[in-house]
């Protein structure tokens, strides 16, 4: 029970922080277009300032498209965690996706491998630490990914 309080936590984490973002970017973009000729006035009319405004709202819109598309995929799952439906699976961490160097000389693992008991298929899930070759039971929300280790 506490596992999944977990990860419904780490999901609503992720679920209201790129909502907070998408909405943000929105607001940023429409205020942008709004007063862009306040703006534009500031910097005398000139072409390079409105090539310069233009490629910022371009490049926010870029940004939010991308997190809009985050957003969708936490939106599939929520009816997954209201309803506490977890996916769950048995498999063995057998690669890492990232690998980190810290300063005082340790080694981090990210995005953790596992391949699925009883076949071939492999999956990359967001889950807390683990170690390389062991074999654990995670509950893992279908779309986002985001897991934790099951406890008995």
């Amino acid at each position: 029970m506490e596992t999944e309080n977990e990860l419904i936590s780490n999901f609503y984490f992720g679920f209201w922080l790129y909502f907070a973002a998408v909405i943000s970017l929105i607001a940023v973009i429409l205020l942008l277009i709004i007063f862009r000729g306040k703006i534009l006035l500031h910097f005398n009319q000139s072409n390079i300032s409105k090539v310069f405004l233009y490629s910022i709202i371009g490049i926010l819109l870029i940004v939010n498209t991308i997190f809009s598309i985050k957003f969708t995929t936490y939106c599939l799952d929520i009816d997954a965690v209201r309803n506490r439906n977890f996916e769950v699976l048995t498999g063995t961490v057998i690669d890492y996706t990232k690998t980190t160097y810290f300063e005082n000389g340790t080694v981090g693992y990210f995005g953790p491998i596992i391949k699925i008991e009883g076949s071939e298929e492999t999956i990359k899930l967001n889950v807390g630490p683990t170690e390389l070759n062991k074999t654990y039971t995670f509950i893992y929300l279908k779309h986002t990914k985001v897991a934790r280790i099951k406890t008995s």
